[in-house]
């Protein structure tokens, strides 16, 4: 049982560590960011609160953002899991990882690179690979189970009335009657 609860727990973390994989590789490595000048290709992790971007069609947006110019269609589906796109204008806000599909926007950044929204994914993915799972908890009170059922085996009485949950061994047969240990056990249920 204990080598099943592994099993199941070691298949469950790669399977979290794949999918935080998939979700890294949502967001584009490259922006367009709006500058005075002109338009400069900067590396995302650059991108700030307050940052100007362009987005073209076809591409993710890096952040959350609010778009400022030109209309388009997202697909938010990496959110939302709905697969029918969403249709935005000026003043709506976009989520990051999110694909604009159709029209050329230039949005606002409203958090940092893997912020926002998206930083909460990530986090709640993380936190999920980190923690144990069901079948190893199982496993593991299933296990701990065997060991009380050892000293209760192993002893003559034990005291089941603890509020806190400790057993307390009052006396192996060894001690109680100095003998070879083979004692009723039917007391510890």
């Amino acid at each position: 049982m204990v080598t099943l609860g592994r099993w199941f727990e070691a298949t469950g973390k790669q399977k979290a560590t794949e999918a935080l994989d998939q979700l890294l590789a949502l967001l584009p490595s490259m922006s367009r960011r709006q500058m005075v000048d002109g338009v400069v290709d900067v590396p995302s992790v650059e991108i700030q609160t307050g940052d100007c971007l362009i987005i073209r069609p076809g591409e993710r947006f890096p952040t959350d953002a609010v778009i400022e110019l030109g209309q388009t269609t997202v697909d938010e589906q990496v959110f939302t899991g709905e697969s029918t796109p969403v249709g935005r204008i000026a003043g709506d806000q976009v989520l990051a990882g999110t694909v604009n599909l159709d029209g050329q926007v230039t949005v606002s950044a409203t958090a940092p690179f893997r912020g926002g929204s998206f930083g909460r994914l990530l986090s709640l993915f993380q936190q999920a690979r980190l923690s144990r799972g069901h079948y190893q908890r199982l496993a593991d009170r299933d296990h701990g189970g065997s060991r009380l059922a050892q000293s209760c085996r192993r002893c003559r009485t034990v005291d089941c009335q603890q509020p806190s949950g400790d057993f307390k061994l009052a006396a192996t047969d060894e001690q109680r009657i100095g003998g070879s240990g083979d004692g009723d056990a039917s007391r510890c249920a």
